[in-house]
């Protein structure tokens, strides 16, 4: 399972980790309305 997350939405990535979801990348400019990347974040396993 993979999601997009903002990197400036750090409470979001902290729930995902805790979760078990790890960081695999960035988008680049990901966000339309403000240009802001995003962080991938995946789940090998539920």
């Amino acid at each position: 399972m993979t999601l997009e997350v903002r990197v400036s939405n750090i409470p979001a990535q902290r729930l995902y980790e805790k979760i078990g979801f790890v960081n695999r990348g960035i988008r680049r400019q990901y966000y339309s309305d403000t240009k802001e990347d995003a962080m991938i974040m995946w789940l090998d396993s539920l």
